[in-house]
C-alpha cells in the first residue's frame, strides 16, 4: 500500500499571519547578515515591486524560463540497472521515464523543476515509497514556497512545510524528501535568481509599465494640422477634427490623398529623442536578463546579441552553461536516493548532435570504433529494432560484425592472413627436353 501523503493538496495554513511574521524575521537577518535583499524585506525596484509574480509577467523573464524548461523537458530520462539500459514497460522505466505520479508526465516534471529553479532557486520533491520500501511515485510540492529549510544545534538540516487544516506544520528529515538547489550561500538553501538580479528585472518592468501606459494614456498622433489662422469659433474646430478623423482616421483609410484647405498644413510626428533611448535600452535590459538566466538572447528574438553564427554552435554551448547543470543537480538528487544497481540519466544526444546528417556521422564513427551496437545506433535513429542486431562492428580490413569477445579470434585470423601474404612463394625447377 502507498502512504497516504500527497504533498500536492497542501497549501497555505490558517495561521498565514503567524508565518508571515516569522518569515519575514528570518529574511530581515538573512539579509543583514549577507547584504542580499530577499522578499518580505525592500523588494521595491526603480518604483516597481519585485517578487516571482510580477518578475514572471515580464515577457522576457517568462519566455527565458519557458525556453530552459521546454529544453531540457524534453530529452528523455533513462534508466539503467548495472550499466544496462531498462527495457520499456518495466516498472521503473514507467515511473522514472514515462508517469512519475498519477497527474504528471516525465517532461512536465522536468519543466516543473526547471521553472522552480529558475524562480525560487530550490525545488523541493518527495519520494513515496511502498510496502516493499521501493519509489512508487515521485510527487513535487504544489507550493515550493510553504517549505523551510533550516539547520538545528547538531548541523542536521530538516524541513517544514506549511498545511492548510490548523495542524502544527509537518517536519521532514533531511533524508525524506528531495531538495534540488542552485548555488547557496548557507549551503542548504538555494538562491534565488529573481531576488539576485531584482535591480535589473525591477527595471526591465518599470520600462515596460511605462511603454504600456503610454500606449493606454498618452498615446501620441500620428501627426498634427497647423495654420497660422485663429479659428473664434469652437464648433469650427470640433468640426474640423471630426471631419479629418472620418477622412483620414484608421486603417480603412489608409493611403487616401489628404486635400487641405484655408491654410491648413500636416505635419507628422516621429520618434523623440526620449522615446528611441527607451528603446535601446529595452534591448539592453533584454539581454542582461537573459545573462541571469543563461539563455542565448537569439532563442528568445534579442538578435542583436547573437554569440556564433552557427545555429549548432549556439545549441552546444547552451547545452553545455546552461542545461547541464540543471541535468547534473537532478540525477545527481535522483540517484542519491536509489540503490546502487539503478541509475537515472538525462540523454542530451539527440540535442547535441544537431541535424540528421551530423547524428548519422557520429553514430557511424561510434559504431566503427566498437562504441556501440547496430541496435543502439537504430534506437538512436529512430529505427525499429531487427532481431541479430545487437552484434558490435569490429574494424580490421573491413568491418566485420560479430561480438566483442570475438575480437581475439579476428585478430588472430586478419594476423595469419597477413603474415601469410608476407612469405616468398619458393622456386620450382622446371625439366627441359633439350
Amino acid at each position: 500500500m502507498r502512504m497516504n501523503i500527497n504533498p500536492a493538496n497542501w497549501f497555505t495554513s490558517k495561521s498565514v499571519k503567524s508565518e508571515l511574521m516569522e518569515t519575514k524575521g528570518l529574511l530581515s537577518k538573512y539579509q543583514n547578515e549577507f547584504g542580499i535583499p530577499m522578499f518580505g524585506g525592500n523588494n521595491i525596484h526603480a518604483g516597481v515591486k519585485v517578487t516571482t509574480n510580477t518578475a514572471i509577467e515580464t515577457d522576457i523573464v517568462y519566455t527565458c524560463i519557458r525556453d530552459k524548461s521546454e529544453s531540457l523537458g524534453q530529452l528523455p530520462l533513462v534508466v539503467k540497472r548495472s550499466g544496462k539500459k531498462l527495457e520499456r514497460g518495466s516498472r521503473e522505466h514507467r515511473i522514472f521515464s514515462m508517469k512519475p505520479n498519477d497527474y504528471m508526465t516525465t517532461q512536465d516534471l522536468l519543466e516543473m523543476y526547471v521553472t522552480n529553479m529558475e524562480l525560487h532557486g530550490n525545488f523541493y520533491m518527495l519520494p513515496i515509497m511502498n510496502k516493499f520500501g521501493n519509489i512508487a511515485e515521485f510527487v513535487p510540492f504544489r507550493y515550493q514556497n510553504n517549505i523551510r529549510p533550516s539547520m538545528d544545534t547538531n548541523g542536521r538540516v530538516y524541513y517544514t512545510y506549511s498545511t492548510n487544516d490548523g495542524k502544527p506544520k509537518m517536519a521532514f528529515a533531511g533524508n525524506t524528501l528531495i531538495h534540488i538547489k542552485l548555488n547557496s550561500l548557507n549551503g542548504y538553501e538555494g538562491l534565488s535568481p529573481i531576488s539576485a538580479a531584482a535591480m535589473t528585472i525591477g527595471v526591465a518592468i518599470s520600462q515596460e509599465q511605462h511603454i504600456a501606459s503610454l500606449m493606454e494614456k498618452g498615446a501620441r498622433p500620428s501627426g498634427i494640422l497647423t495654420t497660422d489662422a485663429v479659428f473664434k469659433d469652437p464648433i469650427a474646430i470640433q468640426r474640423l477634427k471630426e471631419e479629418w478623423g472620418k477622412t483620414h482616421g484608421g486603417s480603412n483609410n489608409s493611403g487616401k490623398t489628404a486635400v487641405l484647405e484655408n491654410g491648413l498644413k500636416y505635419q507628422a510626428m516621429g520618434l523623440s529623442p526620449a522615446d528611441s533611448e527607451l528603446i535601446k535600452q529595452r534591448v539592453f535590459s533584454r539581454i542582461q536578463l537573459c545573462g541571469v538566466f543563461r539563455v542565448p538572447p537569439s532563442r528568445v528574438g534579442v538578435v542583436e546579441a547573437q554569440k556564433y553564427n552557427s545555429l549548432e554552435e549556439n545549441n552546444k554551448s547552451y547545452l553545455r552553461d546552461s542545461l547541464v547543470p540543471l541535468i547534473t543537480k537532478f540525477e545527481n538528487a535522483i540517484n542519491n536516493i536509489l540503490p546502487t544497481s539503478l541509475t537515472v540519466e538525462i540523454d542530451v544526444s539527440q540535442y547535441a548532435r544537431g541535424d540528421r546528417k551530423s547524428q548519422v556521422e557520429a553514430l557511424s564513427a561510434e559504431l566503427k570504433s566498437g562504441g556501440i551496437m547496430i541496435s543502439e545506433m537504430r534506437e538512436d535513429l529512430g529505427r525499429p529494432f531487427v532481431e541479430g542486431s545487437d552484434v558490435f562492428a569490429i574494424d580490421t580490413n573491413n568491418l566485420t560484425f560479430g561480438l566483442l569477445t570475438d575480437i581475439p579470434k579476428l585478430q588472430a585470423a586478419a594476423l595469419a592472413r597477413e603474415n601469410s601474404a608476407n612469405e616468398k612463394p619458393a622456386k620450382t625447377e622446371v625439366e627441359t627436353d633439350e
